[in-house]
Formats: structure tokens, C-alpha cells, sequence
């Protein structure tokens, strides 16, 4: 078996699902995966498996609203600090009380925001295309495409969908590449792909102006002051731009980062992107 699936409850009674995947070297600090805003645990199959294949103990989260987690009746508690809270009650639910976190952008926020709930839970953090400051050029572009495409006919038609709205920021993809990601985007409805996330998780993006300010992050990643950072950013990203990482270096003294190029926001969880998270975290997270 690759993972166990498991289940909790919330706070305000929302049944919440994770993947574990078990380490055989308990040493290891274990790593925490929270997806980006409308993804799942999906995301990190690949990067769970490389990471147990080195012994440690890999859980991810599907974050109220998204794949197998409960929606939220009201529609109303999508937010960094209700989606930290529960992954802190799901670590409790797992035995888990510190943690090596991997945030894909919402899942960095929410990152961000444990540092500052709980700080000893966090002993290393990989933010994936998300940092102390985020350009609104980016949330513009999530803006315009959530909730707005068609729903697809078929899977070749959900790639040849998300090469239509996201070629332009990941350049290095061919038609393979855009398969696989709609396979990780979408869940599979009698056949067909379908949304993995309640609408609502997007609620207010396609209303932010083109004159918003950027959205200042820095109180939430001083939280991780006393942790060792590796900052992923896509070369070819929207939300994080490179004066940005270089700002982080500046303030955090044991930050690392890495550039992805041909992709955007936010880069695969594979091949060189695994490879280096994985070498981070055995120095830093061991």
C-alpha cells in the first residue's frame, strides 16, 4: 500500500482528509504537504513517494472545500487561519507535534500562519511559488481563470484546456505534461473530469483591481524566522517575483531558494523540484 487515507473532524464538525504515507526511519522529521488553493493531495503523490523512498514519514492534506475534504455548508470559513487550525488537528490526529511543512501557495500562506500559531510545530518549511509579498498581477490571473473555463469533454480536452489558459507560464510543457496536470487538477466523475473544489474557495478573486496593492505577507513569513526556508519560485511566475525571493534572502538568514525554469506559477512537484527538496530537507529536516 502506498498511502493510507485517513479522515478527522474539524473544529466545526467538517469531516477532513489526508494521505499518509509511513517512513520506515522515525529519525526524520516528518513532512507536512499542503496543496495550492483549489488543488489536493494529488499534487504531492509523486514528492511523497521520493520522500518515503529516503524514510521519512510524508502526510498531505486535501484543505477544507478540495478533494476529499467536506465542504463548508456556509461557504464562509475558506480561510488561512480556519485551514492552519485544521491541519494542526490533523497532525494531533496522525501523532504528529513538529513537522518539515511543503506549501504549494495557499498551502505556504497556511505555512506561514502555523510559524506563527504554533512555531515549534514548524521545524523547516518549502514554499512553493509564495512569499512575503504577492503580486496582484498573479491573483488577477487565478481571478480570471477559476470558475470561468468550461466543464471538459475529456481528459485530452481538460489538457488542451489548461495549455490554453497556462501555456504561456510553463513554456517547458508539451501535450504529455498538460495530460498529466489535468489528471492532478481534476477528479474523475463516470469517466470525465470534473472540479475537485468547492466554488466558493475562490470567492473574491475575479473581483480584485488591476490598481490593488501587492498583498504584504511579511509579518506571516518572519513567523518562520527560526526555521530553515527553501523558496521554489517559477521562473516564469506572476505571483512571485525574483526582487521579492531576494528580499526574503535578505531578512532570513537560513533561507535557500530555487528557480524552476519554463514553469510558472506553481512548479511540479518532480523531477529536479523533488530532487531538491529532497536533498533540502535531508540536510535541514533530518
Amino acid at each position: 500500500m502506498e498511502s493510507e487515507s485517513f479522515f478527522f473532524q474539524s473544529r466545526d464538525g467538517l469531516r477532513l482528509h489526508g494521505e499518509d504515507y509511513r517512513g520506515d526511519n522515525p529519525a526524520l522529521l516528518p513532512a507536512v504537504c499542503l496543496p495550492g488553493l483549489t488543488r489536493t493531495v494529488r499534487d504531492f503523490y509523486a514528492l511523497a513517494l521520493r520522500l518515503r523512498a529516503e524514510g521519512r514519514r510524508v502526510i498531505a492534506f486535501d484543505l477544507r472545500g478540495r478533494g476529499r475534504s467536506d465542504r463548508d455548508p456556509t461557504g464562509k470559513s475558506y480561510l488561512p487561519v480556519v485551514e492552519a487550525q485544521d491541519v494542526l488537528e490533523g497532525m494531533a490526529d496522525r501523532g504528529i507535534a513538529r513537522a518539515a511543512f511543503i506549501g504549494t501557495s495557499r498551502g505556504g500562506i497556511v505555512t506561514m500562519v502555523i510559524g506563527g500559531m504554533a512555531p515549534a510545530a514548524v521545524g523547516a518549511a518549502v514554499l512553493n511559488d509564495i512569499g512575503s509579498v504577492i503580486d496582484t498581477a498573479g491573483l488577477r490571473r487565478i481571478g480570471a481563470r477559476l470558475g470561468k473555463a468550461r466543464p471538459p469533454a475529456s481528459w485530452r480536452d481538460a489538457a488542451d484546456q489548461l495549455a490554453e489558459s497556462l501555456g504561456d507560464e510553463f513554456p517547458a510543457f508539451g501535450p504529455d505534461d498538460w495530460l498529466r496536470q489535468a489528471h492532478l487538477i481534476f477528479a474523475e466523475q463516470d469517466g470525465l473530469p470534473v472540479a475537485d473544489y468547492d466554488p466558493n474557495v475562490a470567492a473574491g478573486f475575479s473581483e480584485i483591481k488591476a490598481d490593488a496593492p501587492p498583498v504584504d505577507l511579511s509579518p506571516a513569513f518572519a513567523s518562520l524566522a527560526a526555521a530553515p526556508v527553501l523558496v521554489v519560485r517559477g521562473a516564469c511566475s506572476h505571483l512571485l517575483s525574483r526582487e521579492t525571493v531576494a528580499a526574503m534572502s535578505a531578512a532570513h538568514p537560513k533561507l535557500e531558494s530555487f528557480e524552476v525554469e519554463g514553469q510558472g506559477h506553481a512548479p511540479e512537484l518532480d523531477g529536479p523540484v523533488a530532487a531538491r527538496i529532497t536533498d533540502f530537507l535531508a540536510r535541514v529536516a533530518g
